[in-house]
């Protein structure tokens, strides 16, 4: 039987504020000799082609069995809320991690407006030529290859 694992929100949608406290469930079945279980509250910046992950806060679980439910809360920091635009995304989950090598995670979304998360607009197309061409002031000109 393959181990499953699943993360549970006390909240659907799971979107909060920040400053409020996050809480919910984990539960895991058919894994063998756990040895440590925790769960962690992290966020996640994605760029084009770069992600980093930040643990904020972990919480772990005293004598795991192989089939369990746990559950956590996390008081959540006041950001980076998350969002989400054309070069970069930050996003904040939930991760449960059994020893050995097991691993599952849900985001979330942290954000004053609890509609969802912000949207980043795209940038105006900037024209493939040059739209200026040179500053000049009383002691400094600054001119562009054209």
């Amino acid at each position: 039987m393959k181990p499953t694992l699943d993360i549970q929100f006390d909240r659907e949608p799971a979107i909060y504020p920040p400053g409020a406290t996050i809480q919910g469930q984990v539960f895991w079945s058919g894994a063998t000799r756990v040895r440590r279980a925790r769960v962690l509250l992290f966020h996640q910046s994605e760029a084009k082609g770069h992600k980093e992950v930040a643990v904020v806060a972990e919480e772990e679980f005293p004598h795991p069995g192989t089939d369990e439910g746990r559950g956590f809360a996390f008081s959540l920091p006041l950001g980076p809320p998350s969002f989400e635009g054309g070069l970069i995304t930050m996003r904040w989950g939930i991760e449960v991690l059994l020893e050995p090598g097991l691993s599952h995670h849900e985001f979330f979304t942290l954000s004053p407006d609890l509609s969802g998360p912000i949207t980043l607009s795209e940038p105006p197309d900037m024209p493939t030529r040059k739209w200026w061409h040179s500053i000049t002031s009383p002691d400094v000109t600054i001119t562009t290859g054209r």
